[in-house]
């Protein structure tokens, strides 16, 4: 439960039951009134440049600070919140108070992950491509110190622990680490950094290891305890993490089995199960408020309430259109629902009961001092001192109560008048037809349009290469959205179904269609955008017969003539050219969740009359009979699949033609080398770029690594070379978490050593000291030559282990405390090769 106060004292007058208000900030910003319950929270609206403070008693939008269009990501403290910008990398802070917005604070280069995670007296702002950790205050932002984690941190691997510590996980080493103002602690290769998350349990950090399929405690020395049983299967990826705030549980929901799974802590047990109803749902990241776990489904747009006690989803309200990706954000006892990239919003009760929130005006855009929020997605420059609070008002005259100021009103933005489009990239122009009138129709495009259903100004358009065509010519037309200003796209389009008005159909944004007969046809698409809202926008082609003639201007009467007679010669129906069928299926594009293949058959010819073409997309689904020959399709595997298009002509003689889809392929120059001798990974296909996603080491049902690596993703360009260490590793290429890793883009590469070195050893210049005395430590063996790269470890008699020395072959290090310390080194050379030591104990006395 949070309680507002601005920064003079709080005066709380309970009179006749009427809470007092909250007296005004020093600098004369009138505050806003709130009643001793208030519970509220700071929801980012990115696509307008705006963060929302909503009271969740009675769903009012309290405030709106204008803080400039980029990639805004939100962590709320206290009645304050820090927003990290990663297209920026800049940090910034509103005052709860005075809702004044900091001055920005650059922790992180332009596009590069940047977080933040505030502990009580200290924010932590977490730059996550470098691993780069900065202390700051939580008031000014000055930074009071700054460590480097020992690699990257993976999402969901950063948690915060009471006033001063932040928990990460390496995302390639596995490590654990501890950082707090007296340094950073780690402890080696205790998870596995590609499916771990952390997060608290009644306010204790705990490591939940989906590999390991265990959840384990942290304490100032890294994992303390035994662990607890997390009822999840190692190759489910679409699991989701919470802890709980009140208890030692944590809660895990999987999409593909539809189930929430509880693990106690305090009893070590996870048996506990709630069946949610929604297998292969896709769902979010859950939140967990008074005893209840809040679930939001990006399939159905609802969000599942599930009383953990009684084991039974109570309610299930739906929230937003299906297929949309929202957050939940829990403050106190009250959850609140947002869609980021629109104007929805919301409060949820413990009930299940629903108060939606339109954030802001989606016709109109607010101004305040700070600068108005840019719709065409340019950012505002920084203000040296930081901007200045979105609410006007002034100082209220000695010995009155200030009184709350009311939500700004936003300024109408003109709208520009809709008009016909008459270009639409990419459609291109289509050939000139001769109308009835005997002139020449322009191919101008020619466009209906429909709203999106949810509230937003953009409408969807179709766009037709002609307003006119002969019988089989055919026409291009695609769906576009036209924003408010007149911005057109193609790009926000997620799914779009065509109707021709002669019982043809296709799929996707732009397709190409031809008519038999003569006539006017209505054309129809059914479009699906990518937030999840809807329209069905209409137009009109006319069709005309191939052989009507041009309408001419009457003939000029002359001077009688005698016309000899003309002999017409025999007419002599064309040859017809043999029906052939060409198809193509390597171009399309893939994204985070889908791989969609443009099958192109366009280049058939020949038969008589119009083609149809009935494609077979090689993994069980098809589509036609239909005019369109060009169509996309989706695949959820990486392939290949052989693509048959079968066509027809008017006769009813039909040809075939197959072509090979794949998504992705991964390929090796070699996959059996000895120590020293590099490996070029290529990757080809559909979803193939630029760069490649690797798991490398990665466990599979089919076997598991023997290269003794935890298994990590890496990102590297395409193609790619490396040496190897010795052994078998297993690697694959995936563009998105969707992707399955089959056979088609996994191989092994074998690497074997036909003069091993010896065996990596630590020698010590005494085993025997006294307490100031140094020791030299030095290693041998365990790599070719001496090009070696050296990490030495020490271990205390307590047993807590710390980074020593540099990266040679020798380490000078003077214990700090009696007893026997325990020394040890690991060495990687330039073949990729990694020796790990025995422990070297060292006796100090006093």
């Amino acid at each position: 439960m949070r309680r507002w106060a601005g920064p003079a004292a709080l005066v709380a007058l309970l009179v006749a039951g009427v809470a007092a208000l909250v007296a005004g900030s020093a600098q004369g910003v009138a505050a806003r009134s709130v009643s001793l319950d208030d519970v509220s929270a700071w929801l980012l609206s990115p696509a307008v440049g705006e963060a929302e403070l909503v009271d969740g008693n009675s769903g009012a939008v309290v405030t709106r600070v204008e803080l400039g269009v980029g990639a805004l990501t939100g962590t709320q403290s206290g009645t304050g919140e820090f927003v990290a910008d990663s297209a920026t990398g800049k940090l910034r802070r509103i005052d709860g108070a005075t809702y004044r917005v900091s001055a920005p604070a650059t922790f992180g280069k332009p596009g590069e992950a940047l977080g933040v995670y505030p502990a009580g007296e200290t924010v932590f702002a977490v730059d996550q491509p470098t691993g780069l950790v900065s202390l700051l205050d939580p008031r000014t932002l000055a930074v009071r110190q700054t460590y480097s984690l020992a690699a990257k941190v993976a999402a969901g691997g950063i948690v915060t622990q009471g006033a001063d510590v932040l928990w990460a996980v390496g995302a390639t080493t596995g490590d654990l680490e501890r950082v707090d103002g007296s340094g950073t602690t780690i402890v080696r290769h205790a998870v596995d950094p590609a499916r771990t998350t952390l997060v608290t349990a009644a306010g204790l950090p705990v490591a939940v290891d989906l590999t390991a399929r265990q959840v384990v405690r942290l304490g100032s020395r890294g994992v303390t305890g035994a662990g607890t049983c997390v009822d999840v299967a190692a190759t489910d990826s679409s699991v989701q993490v919470v802890g709980s705030a009140d208890r030692p549980a944590v809660y895990a929901v999987s999409g593909s089995r539809g189930v929430l799974l509880v693990s106690d802590l305090a009893t070590g047990r996870c048996g506990d199960a709630v069946n949610l109803g929604v297998a292969g749902h896709r769902l979010g990241q859950p939140r967990e408020a008074a005893g209840r776990v809040f679930v939001p489904d990006y399939t159905s747009g609802q969000v599942l309430v599930v009383d953990v006690t009684a084991g039974r989803v109570i309610a299930d309200p739906t929230v937003m259109p299906p297929s949309t990706a929202f957050e939940l954000r829990d403050e106190g006892a009250v959850v609140f629902y947002n869609d980021p990239a629109t104007a929805k919003a919301g409060v949820i009760s413990l009930d299940g009961a629903i108060r939606p929130i339109e954030k802001y005006s989606p016709a109109t855009v607010g101004t305040a001092p700070g600068g108005p929020a840019s719709l065409a997605g340019k950012l505002p420059s920084d203000a040296a001192g930081g901007s200045q609070p979105p609410t006007g008002g002034t100082s209220p005259p000695s010995g009155v109560q200030p009184t709350a100021v009311p939500t700004r009103p936003a300024a109408t933005r003109p709208q520009r008048p809709t008009a016909p489009l008459t270009t639409i990239p990419p459609v291109g122009a289509g050939p000139a037809v001769a109308s009835n009138d005997g002139r020449t129709a322009p191919t101008t495009s020619t466009t209906t349009e429909a709203p999106a259903t949810g509230g937003g100004a953009p409408t969807v358009r179709i766009a037709v290469s002609a307003p006119q065509a002969r019988v089989g010519t055919a026409l291009t037309m695609q769906a576009v959205l036209v924003a408010a200003d007149g911005t057109v796209t193609a790009g926000k389009l997620a799914q779009v179904s065509w109707s021709f008005g002669d019982g043809g159909s296709a799929t996707g944004s732009q397709v190409t269609h031809a008519w038999t007969a003569s006539g006017v046809y209505t054309v129809s698409a059914d479009v699906r955008l990518t937030d999840g809202t809807s329209a069905a926008p209409v137009t009109s082609v006319t069709v005309v017969a191939p052989n009507v003639p041009p309408v001419t201007t009457p003939p000029v009467t002359n001077p009688p003539v005698t016309v000899p007679p003309v002999t017409t010669p025999p007419t002599t129906k064309p040859a017809v050219s043999p029906l052939k069928a060409v198809l193509s299926a390597n171009k399309g594009s893939c994204t985070q969740d889908s791989a969609n293949v443009t099958v192109d058959a366009s280049g058939s010819a020949g038969g008589s009359g119009p083609l149809t073409y009935a494609f077979d997309f090689g993994d069980g689904t098809t589509a036609g009979p239909a005019s369109a020959a060009t169509v996309e399709h989706g695949y959820s595997q990486t392939g290949p699949f052989t693509v048959t298009v079968t066509i027809t002509d008017a006769t009813g003689a039909s040809a075939k033609a197959t072509a090979t889809a794949t998504l992705l392929h991964l390929a090796a120059s070699a996959t059996s080398v000895t120590v020293g001798q590099s490996v070029t990974l290529t990757g080809t296909g559909v979803c193939a770029g630029a760069s490649l996603d690797l798991n490398i080491g990665a466990q599979y049902a089919g076997g598991t690594s023997t290269s003794g690596n935890i298994g990590h993703n890496v990102h590297e360009p395409n193609p790619y070379t490396s040496t190897w260490g010795t052994g078998t590793t297993t690697v694959s290429a995936h563009w998105s978490e969707s992707d399955p890793y089959s056979d088609s883009n996994r191989l092994t590469i074998t690497v074997t050593d036909p003069a091993p070195p010896p065996p990596l050893q630590v020698t010590a210049s005494s085993t025997s000291i006294t307490l100031g005395q140094s020791v030299t430590l030095t290693a041998t063996g365990g790599v070719h030559g001496s090009d070696g790269t050296y990490s030495w470890y020490g271990a205390n008699p307590s047993g807590l282990g710390t980074s020593l020395c540099g990266t040679t072959a020798s380490c000078t290090t003077t214990p700090d405390t009696t007893g026997t310390w325990k020394y040890s080194v690991q060495v990687y050379d330039n073949a990729g090769n990694r020796a790990e030591s025995n422990q070297l104990a060292v006796t100090v006395s006093p």
